[in-house]
């Protein structure tokens, strides 16, 4: 028990010592204010200014602070370590001259005597995205586009007329985006009133965009008529597809992928080198092409397709990475000159059981892209893993797949589509039950 007392009174004093002991390292505390920043320089800029200066010699200088006003009047600061010999300023929405005063202040929170900058900040980025502002009807509503060249974060807001003609907002678009765009639906085909209001993150407002626009009418393209597909594979006709690269569709297969039955029954689009070679079957190699003569001009504002009805659900195979390609005018076959010479203007493959075909894929210089697409499930994966379909997976597969066309194209009308697929969600197949496309005929 004695030896127990001696180790606690060991024990106390050492911590009492030890306390006693404790160095303070915060830094003096005193009343001597450091001296003013000098030589500032001002670097006007769009919506601001940069400020250089020289600091003070203060060993205890903290770093400068700026107090000035935007156009809303209230007094703000704005704060650049010592480290620092430069102090940016933002959010001013309209040009013309400023006042700025520049404070040193050191570690013990001494000011400095103030230095008087005047700036004059140029053309602000809510006014230079305004410029480039450019609407457009779209497929139930209207398409925006604009140059964000600052990338600011900007909202852009929709208002639209009501029946008295008093305007509401409607939504709100917010991006950063250098290369900014975004679509507003939920409209007819009538015409209507618009005003589209850009603002920036101080509330600046440029001058706003009234329009008034008559939305596309939107309509299923059907693929058949009266009963009958009208749909085509492009290039079935004297096997001029071997010459293309493009997957063979029987006519056949036309009147499952166009009957309504959306995750249903299924055919196998495949494209075993066979279809293009005579050799050993194996595989296909990407990317691979499936191309569809659609008969007659339409714009397209979107697409959906369903994957074959097969156990376990999700299993059926289909594209995960794709893009889609319209034009008018394909470019016709030169039988004269080959399948190879063909096949490098039609293809990006390389070598083909062991044959060099060297493919430029020059195609896509003569068509135009209507969208990039990557498949993706609610529950985040790209990929079909066995057992790891979740049941919100399974609603979102047996509903079907829906992309948008890229608004910027959906006022142009084509007659031939193509698929250029890069990437699957296992294998190289496409089982395929349903395929849709929306928007109009020119026609119409």
């Amino acid at each position: 028990m004695k030896r127990i007392y001696f180790y606690m009174t060991v024990l106390t004093a050492m911590l009492a010592l030890s306390c006693e002991q404790v160095k303070d390292w915060s830094d003096p505390i005193d009343g001597d204010a450091p001296a003013p920043v000098t030589s500032p320089q001002v670097e006007n800029l769009n919506g601001g200014a940069k400020i250089t200066y020289v600091l003070p010699a203060d060993k205890d200088l903290l770093g400068v602070k700026a107090v000035y006003s935007l156009d809303d009047g209230k007094e703000r600061e704005s704060f650049a370590s010592a480290s620092r010999v430069s102090i940016l300023l933002e959010g001013y929405g309209t040009t013309g001259q400023y006042t700025v005063m520049l404070y040193a202040i050191d570690k013990s929170k001494n000011e400095s005597e103030p230095v008087s900058v005047t700036i004059e900040p140029m053309t602000p980025p809510v006014e230079l995205l305004r410029q480039t502002l450019n609407v457009q009807q779209a497929f139930g509503g209207i398409f925006l586009r604009w140059e964000n060249t600052f990338e600011k974060e900007m909202a852009v807001t929709l208002y639209v007329a009501d029946s008295t003609g008093f305007l509401l907002p409607y939504d709100i678009y917010y991006s950063n985006a250098k290369n900014g765009s975004t679509s507003f639906r939920g409209f007819d085909d009538t015409e209507r009133d618009f005003r589209i209001e850009v603002r920036d993150r101080w509330n600046n407002y440029a001058l706003p965009l009234d329009t008034a626009i008559k939305p596309l009418k939107e309509v299923e393209i059907f693929g058949r008529e009266n009963g009958i597909p009208v749909w085509r594979g492009y290039g079935m006709e004297n096997d001029l597809y071997k010459y293309m690269g493009n997957i063979p569709i029987p006519d056949s297969y036309w009147d499952r992928f166009t009957d309504g039955v959306g995750y249903g029954p299924y055919y196998q689009l495949l494209g075993w080198t066979t279809s293009f070679f005579t050799g050993v079957e194996q595989d296909l190699f990407m990317p691979y092409y499936v191309t569809i003569d659609m008969q007659k001009p339409a714009s397209y504002s979107r697409f959906k397709f369903w994957q074959g009805n097969r156990s376990p659900i999700g299993s059926a195979i289909c594209p995960s990475v794709f893009s889609l390609w319209g034009t008018n005018s394909p470019k016709p076959v030169d039988l004269a000159a080959g399948q190879i010479a063909n096949l490098q203007y039609w293809t990006e493959w390389t070598t083909v059981v062991g044959v060099e075909v060297n493919g430029r894929g020059e195609w896509m210089n003569d068509w135009e892209k209507l969208g990039e697409y990557r498949l993706v499930y609610p529950s985040g994966r790209t990929k079909y893993i066995a057992g790891q379909v979740t049941a919100e997976d399974q609603l979102f597969i047996q509903d079907g797949f829906e992309f948008d066309i890229d608004p910027a194209m959906t006022s142009k009308p084509f007659r031939y589509l193509r698929f250029r697929v890069e990437e699957t969600i296992d294998n190289y197949q496409w089982m395929l039950a349903e395929l849709q496309f929306f928007g109009n005929f020119t026609d119409e």
